[in-house]
């Protein structure tokens, strides 16, 4: 059991990092986040091991306790993934996606950068598909607005 865990840890934790990181601005969080995260998986490896989707389960508790710690934000901007290769892209993503409230932040990373379907999405976030749509509709919006201004 410890070596599976262990490995998987390896595999995940850097991903998981900047998936937060992604999804919040305050720093600080975000490796407290994935460590209780990881220790609460850990604690539920058997059954978690041998479920159908390890790293969604393991997302699905990270993203649960990064919006137990959000916070209200001011609302407005984006989040271009489609070049995540470029720093200068990357700087405008974190700078976007800090103006987003929380939850559109959450959807953005998830449906966008990971490439997660919105019905699952959905589930992890606890919320209606048709949510996380509007949701994603509503950052895409936001993302071709930031695009614009940045193009001009």
């Amino acid at each position: 059991m410890t070596a599976d865990f262990s490995e998987f840890y390896r595999d995940h934790y850097q991903r998981l990092v900047a998936s937060l990181s992604f999804a919040s601005p305050h720093r600080h969080d975000i490796e407290d986040v994935a460590q209780e995260a990881f220790a609460r998986v850990c604690a539920r490896w058997p059954r978690v091991s041998r479920g159908s989707n390890p790293p969604g389960y393991l997302y699905r508790v990270a993203f649960r306790l990064l919006f137990r710690r959000a916070r209200p934000r001011p609302a407005a901007a984006s989040s271009p993934p489609v070049h995540r290769d470029s720093p200068v892209i990357d700087v405008v993503v974190r700078d976007a996606l800090e103006l987003l409230p929380p939850k559109q932040r959450a959807v953005a990373v998830l449906c966008i950068y990971l490439e997660v379907q919105p019905n699952e999405a959905a589930k992890i976030m606890r919320l209606r598909p048709s949510t996380v749509r509007v949701h994603l509709h509503r950052v895409r919006q936001t993302l071709m607005a930031v695009l614009e201004d940045e193009a001009d």
